[in-house]
């Protein structure tokens, strides 16, 4: 275990502080080398530690583990315990069940489902999915529920609370006819469940960062949400001790529901600049015919295995990386090379997985399948490129973490300078203002997205990017040489 990298979904990455408390989490359990989170893929990966223990020790901090359930349908002539020994062997993965009876395996994995069926595959239990590995969560539908059961909720409370001031007829006869104190506490119970349903995530995490004294974004959330709850609380139960008039519950559910609002907006985005990588493995067509003798059939492409004879007809793609046994055709390659004109293929020529063929059918050989074609190690390539850490990112780590305790330093000066000039509830509603309108997120999510884009654009354009840094380093290059074909190598 000590020599393979883990790498793994995370649930709930929400800001650049939220990076920092989940790397921490994984640095400090023993053994932990090279723990990495990434904010835009919203992933992580760290090498020498179980799967299970990455699981348990993020969960306490407060970021899940996205954990996968998968289910294969397998042919193989080993016992139930070896195919299980095999499965569970592979990094990421947590439990494995095998049922000869039924020529299946359920597993729940935090890893990679391509490195388990290479895994049985070379171990002689060729395995397909039968349900394509269901995630545990899916963010920006999560953040979208989130944000309406919020905005449902909230809405009642800013119209009573906020009409009043654009149609002061209304106001006064919801006072006449439902009474004012009644309009609190309808405003109490709202935003109560507010903060207790859809705002829940926050506190979960916020108030153990508070406990911590670590202080991340959902903290200042729960402070800002928090003081203008509790403060209207006091002051509709105790009036004598704080002027019910001063009352803020539609602050704390405003403050909420734009959060998620912006949670699920930043969810939509993050999703999209994976587009890259996906598009690049969409290249791959879902079946793949075999030839046996003078027999074809259509199986799933994960069923397709080394020296398997495969069939190309004109329109389709090439399934997997081989050579050319029988026929020939023109394939367009330009995918991979860059070069718009379709290549000559024949007997003894190689093609690779998606390239398309255009007139012609051939038979071709496979040799290398699954995640060993040049196909997917250019995804892999592209998604190593994205997850990568540049320079520029350790300046803005050290930026924000600085950033969220001279926040609360702040608001605490503005709390007290508006105590002495306005009184309490002006004071508290500057000092909340303080803590929600101040959110590092922008600085810490735009490095890790701008690498994810610009690395998939050129993906998609020919150009890889080995290491992330040369991305960086791009930005200093003077002069770019061309061969006379017009090729960049």
């Amino acid at each position: 275990m000590k020599d393979k990298v883990l790498s793994f979904g995370i649930l709930g990455l929400n800001c650049a502080s939220c990076v920092s408390r989940a790397e921490a989490a994984l640095s400090a359990i023993s053994g932990a080398q090279d723990a990495r989170v990434n904010l835009a893929t919203q992933s992580g990966q760290v090498k020498g530690i179980a799967p299970i223990i990455v699981v348990q020790e993020l969960a306490k901090a407060g970021y899940p583990v996205d954990i996968i359930q998968a289910k294969f349908k397998i042919s193989s002539l080993l016992s139930k315990a070896q195919i299980e020994q095999i499965a569970e062997a592979v990094p990421g993965v947590l439990s494995a069940k095998a049922n000869l009876s039924e020529s299946c395996l359920e597993i729940k994995t935090v890893g990679s489902i391509d490195d388990l069926r290479e895994a049985l595959l070379l171990a002689g239990c060729p395995a397909s999915r039968v349900d394509g590995g269901v995630s545990s969560k899916n963010p920006v539908n999560e953040n979208f529920f989130r944000f309406m059961w919020s905005a449902a909720l909230t809405t009642p409370v800013f119209l009573i609370e906020m009409g009043g001031h654009l149609l002061p007829a209304m106001h006064h006869w919801i006072i006449e006819n439902v009474g004012l104190q009644n309009i609190y506490i309808l405003q109490l119970i709202l935003t109560t469940l507010v903060l207790a349903g859809p705002g829940a995530d926050f506190f979960r995490r916020g108030v153990p960062a508070l406990i911590n004294l670590r202080p991340n974004m959902d903290a200042l959330v729960v402070l800002g949400a928090g003081s203008a709850f509790v403060f209207s609380t006091v002051a509709v139960i105790t009036p004598k001790i704080l002027p019910p008039s001063g009352v803020y519950f539609e602050a704390a559910a405003v403050i909420v529901t734009l959060i998620l609002l912006g949670r699920w907006l930043e969810e939509r985005a993050k999703g999209k600049t994976g587009d890259a990588v996906r598009r690049i493995i969409g290249l791959r067509p879902d079946t793949v015919e075999i030839v046996d003798g003078n027999i074809t059939k259509v199986v799933p492409l994960d069923q397709a295995v080394v020296d398997d004879i495969l069939m190309i007809r004109p329109g389709e793609r090439v399934a997997v990386d081989g050579i050319v046994v029988d026929g020939q055709t023109y394939i367009d390659e330009s995918m991979l090379t860059g070069e718009p004109v379709p290549v000559f293929k024949s007997a003894g020529d190689i093609v690779n997985a998606g390239t398309l063929g255009t007139t012609g059918s051939l038979k071709y050989k496979a040799t290398h399948v699954g995640l060993n074609t040049v196909l997917a190690r250019i995804a892999i390539l592209t998604e190593q490129a994205q997850a990568a850490r540049l320079p520029v990112q350790e300046l803005v780590n050290k930026i924000i973490a600085w950033f969220v305790p001279a926040v609360l330093i702040i608001a605490a000066i503005t709390f007290i300078i508006w105590l002495f000039i306005s009184g309490l509830g002006p004071a508290v509603v500057a000092g909340v203002s303080v803590l929600i309108i101040a959110c590092p997120c922008a600085m810490g999510l735009a490095t890790p997205m701008s690498i994810m884009v610009g690395t998939g654009r050129a993906a998609e354009l020919g150009v890889l990017f080995h290491k992330g840094t040369a991305l960086q380093r791009l930005q200093d290059v003077k002069v770019v040489a061309f061969d006379k074909t017009g090729t960049l190598t």
